[in-house]
């Protein structure tokens, strides 16, 4: 953990009125999970093609009942094979999404919100990173599933299974969301 990190895990702690066992919980966590890493993402892929590319490590599992083409038409915004840095990014325990909040905060270091896409070639590319294997929570903002009618779900990942969740559930001290730049 560099000084700019640790700077900013202070101020996450401070700036979210944390208690001492909330605190000591993330800073367990946090020197395992990379600040910036750098991923190319092959969006001309289906999502099914993803899925198959990111299954080789053992951990990981996907939950293709509710994580699949019909629920997330995976339509990519180009065609192109890119170069991206991936960031997670901390927001403390969050009682509602506001999806616009997150989303600024994240415009601001020049990130966006991240796909299932984006995840999958995270796992496909880092297998052996131990944080996606479990312990946090990590959301992709930027693949919500429209239930007509019903609440919205969200993929994220939970213990290495791909899955979904309320959109407007309670998101635990333990959950990050995936952000992407362009590079």
């Amino acid at each position: 953990m560099n000084k700019s990190d640790a700077y900013r895990l202070m101020s996450i702690i401070k700036s979210r009125g944390m208690s001492m066992y909330q605190a000591t919980n993330l800073l367990e966590k946090f020197p395992v999970i990379p600040m910036e890493v750098k991923l190319t993402i092959d969006y001309t892929k289906t999502l099914e093609e993803c899925i198959k590319e990111a299954e080789n490590p053992p951990w990981f599992s996907v939950d293709q009942y509710y994580v699949n083409n019909r629920n997330f038409p995976s339509k990519p915004k180009r065609e192109e094979i890119i170069d991206v840095s991936s960031k997670l990014f901390y927001f403390g325990e969050l009682d509602i999404i506001d999806i616009e909040e997150i989303t600024l905060e994240m415009k601001k270091e020049g990130y966006q919100p991240g796909t299932i896409v984006d995840m999958l070639s995270l796992i496909s590319g880092y297998p052996d990173y131990e944080f996606l294997i479990g312990g946090i929570d990590i959301v992709m903002l930027s693949s919500i599933w429209d239930t007509a009618g019903y609440y919205d779900h969200v993929a994220f990942l939970h213990d290495g299974k791909l899955t979904t969740r309320q959109l407007d559930g309670v998101y635990r001290d333990n959950c990050f969301f995936l952000g992407v730049k362009i590079l």
